[in-house]
């Protein structure tokens, strides 16, 4: 009988890697909670919650009340289908290349391709507050759904791209009153089958911050209801 090779140990560096590779990609087997029927992506969808929200900034009178609602459908689809526009864009100007104008569906009816054309190279070329947290959250996170949940949470979920492997990752979200209107804060969040670290929900919750911040500079938002499949948002335009 032969005698048995000693095993060598590893060198700490390959060790630390690997341990990392089994815990991502393990991640990826691992079921998240279920959070009910999948939302549908589709085209018809973006374009129906753009014309809604487009159809109240045009025609609400400052100092007036307005309210909107979308299904969990219309805006995971244009959350998706936006997230796709603008790695279509990354792509292209990290090649170098001249992209020929692709828009979000329902966007394109209000705005002409030289317009959206000029605010995605602005977008890329020099992206500062909520634009550089938009091209990080789009780089970090990719097949975003959303889930409205009758707890008046909102769900996240995604695949997060963490060393180059796509990672599970789910999200919960709730809106909640603050001084000057309201806010979505933060609850918890799942990476595969760990806590999602503090760099990804610090991360989240600058971006949906920032995305208030702005919203606020044109109306006053007053309340902010979820349901089962469904988000309300009421205010008063300035």
């Amino acid at each position: 009988m032969n005698p048995r090779k000693p095993i060598k140990p590893l060198p700490g560096i390959v060790l630390v890697a690997l341990v990392v590779a089994l815990v991502l990609t393990g991640c990826n087997a691992v079921a998240m909670p279920d959070d009910g029927r999948e939302p549908v992506v589709t085209e018809d969808a973006s374009r129906e919650v753009v014309r809604r929200v487009v159809d109240v900034i045009r025609n609400t009178p400052s100092g007036s009340d307005f309210r909107i609602t979308a299904t969990q459908d219309e805006v995971t689809s244009f959350l998706a289908l936006g997230a796709d526009v603008l790695a279509y864009y990354q792509a292209a100007y990290a090649a170098g290349e001249t992209p020929e104008p692709k828009q979000i569906p329902g966007i394109d009816e209000f705005v002409s391709d030289a317009q959206w054309q000029a605010a995605m190279d602005q977008l890329n070329g020099n992206a500062q507050g909520a634009a550089s947290l938009l091209l990080e959250v789009r780089s970090s996170i990719e097949d975003p759904r959303v889930y409205l949940k009758d707890d008046g949470t909102l769900v996240l979920k995604g695949m997060a791209v963490v060393a180059g492997t796509r990672t599970p990752l789910r999200l919960v979200l709730a809106p909640a009153p603050v001084a000057d209107g309201y806010a979505v804060r933060f609850l918890e969040g799942q990476l595969g089958t760990v806590a999602a670290p503090e760099w990804l929900s610090g991360l989240i919750e600058r971006a949906l911050g920032e995305g208030m911040r702005l919203a606020n500079q044109s109306v006053t938002i007053t309340g902010i209801d979820i349901t089962d499949g469904e988000i309300t948002v009421s205010g008063t335009a300035r």
